[in-house]
């Protein structure tokens, strides 16, 4: 049984009044206006708040409350831009009671500090009435800043949130989108280095620039349509005994280059010289694919086609098609100095041309694949190899006694899988 004696109330947890023995009892007694506990008498004694009893048999307590002085707790914002809430609401308040003071600031506005009979900047605080009391809330309006992002190249940069001003401390996170074939390459001005995305804090104006760079393909595509060997080729004889270049049926469906290499001495790729006669060009050093295609019939003994990555003359890749002393067709790869990386034979059915080469290198790691129709592709091999890519071009060699002479007949060269756009297609008229 409990009583209450005074004016208060007792709450019980959990609830009911009647329990099972052991059963352990919260009794939590309940302030009126101008009445507060003051004490517990019968199975409880003390002042303690809130208090247990364990009900090993019938228990009889009281809760005993008394006047109690009351004082208000008045509040005020200034100058505006904000309000001060209070838990527990009410404003008038039994003496000694806990007040917690909480400002909120308006949009716009921060808050800066209490006065009054409250002191400091600590949100939300707590004031006990035992006076009538009265706390003021600071506010001051927050600066607002813009934030100008400026783009050099091809991309867009995406400010979260995206906004024309920012108040004062925003934390700005800006992403960098480059248009393709760019790549972007870093941040200046108010905001450096290449994290993508990064944040930016608008404590004042900001000024950011994104820089985007062009990402250069590995080589210039060629579908050799020309009337002569576009000067972005060096053509390169390397014994000077009448190795030869030049563009045929140049403007048709059937434009070519064709290197020739002379027969009789051996023209070969290995051990530090490339002595195949080969055309190159200036490459990127970057991953890349690259895929040309063939229209020759190799002759026997060792005549060769194919595609050649120089470093320098001790570090190159050279894939290639070739055929062997028993006419046989054979892809393979070798690595300079003098690496054989792997040599495999094409299917009888697979014996004459055209015939389509990929190289694909990602980092160290390459990938050489063929192609009999240029849609459908066979991997010949893939091989680890590390070099400083400076030009690509394409070679028509041979090798072993007394090689024979060809021409190697090449449609196109290109770092995009498949045939250059519009591949073949120009026409200019030709004045004699």
């Amino acid at each position: 049984d409990v009583t209450a004696v005074g004016g208060g109330s007792v709450t019980l947890s959990p609830a009911g009044g009647t329990y099972n023995a052991g059963t352990v009892v919260t009794l939590t007694p309940v302030d009126a206006v101008g009445i507060a506990f003051t004490g517990w008498s019968g199975d409880l004694t003390g002042a303690a708040v809130p208090e247990t009893l364990v009900m090993d048999a019938n228990k009889a307590v009281t809760a005993t409350f008394a006047p109690i002085p009351q004082f208000t707790l008045t509040t005020d914002a200034t100058p505006g831009g904000g309000s001060v809430v209070l838990d527990p609401p009410g404003g008038v308040y039994n003496q000694g009671t806990a007040v917690q003071v909480t400002a909120v600031p308006t949009v716009g506005y921060a808050f800066d500090g209490w006065s009054g009979d409250l002191t400091g900047t600590v949100n939300p605080e707590t004031v006990i009435v035992d006076a009538n009391k009265s706390v003021t809330a600071t506010f001051s309006v927050i600066p607002e800043y813009a934030l100008t992002v400026n783009v050099v190249g091809m991309g867009t940069v995406v400010p979260v949130p995206d906004q024309a001003l920012y108040y004062a401390g925003t934390a700005v996170e800006l992403t960098a989108t480059a248009a393709p074939g760019w790549q972007f390459a870093g941040w200046s001005g108010d905001l450096t280095g290449t994290a993508n995305p990064d944040t930016v804090a608008m404590v004042a104006a900001r000024t950011v620039t994104a820089t985007f760079v062009e990402v250069l393909p590995v080589l210039v595509d060629d579908d050799f349509n020309g009337c002569e060997l576009d000067p972005m080729w060096t053509f390169v004889d390397p014994f000077g005994d009448g190795g030869t270049v030049e563009i045929v049926n140049g403007y048709t469906d059937d434009a070519q280059v064709a290197i020739t290499v002379p027969g009789g001495l051996e023209h070969e790729i290995w051990n530090g010289v490339i002595g195949a006669v080969h055309i190159l060009q200036p490459a990127q050093d970057i991953d890349f694919t690259i895929e040309a295609k063939f229209e020759a019939d190799l002759p026997e003994f060792f005549a060769q086609e194919g595609i050649l990555v120089k470093q320098d003359d001790s570090i190159w890749v050279r894939a290639e098609f070739f055929r062997d002393h028993l006419g046989l067709l054979r892809v393979a790869v070798d690595r300079g100095p003098a690496q054989i990386t792997h040599d495999v034979y094409l299917p009888p059915e697979v014996q004459a041309s055209p015939l389509w080469m990929r190289l694909q290198r990602t980092g160290s790691t390459w990938i050489h694949s063929w192609s009999a129709d240029g849609v459908n592709w066979t991997e010949a091999g893939t091989f680890p190899y590390t070099m400083t890519v400076n030009e690509i071009g394409l070679f028509a060699g041979n090798r072993g006694n007394d090689p024979r002479a060809h021409t190697v007949y090449v449609d196109y060269i290109t770092a995009t899988p498949g045939a250059p756009a519009g591949e073949d297609a120009a026409r200019a008229p030709l004045d004699v």
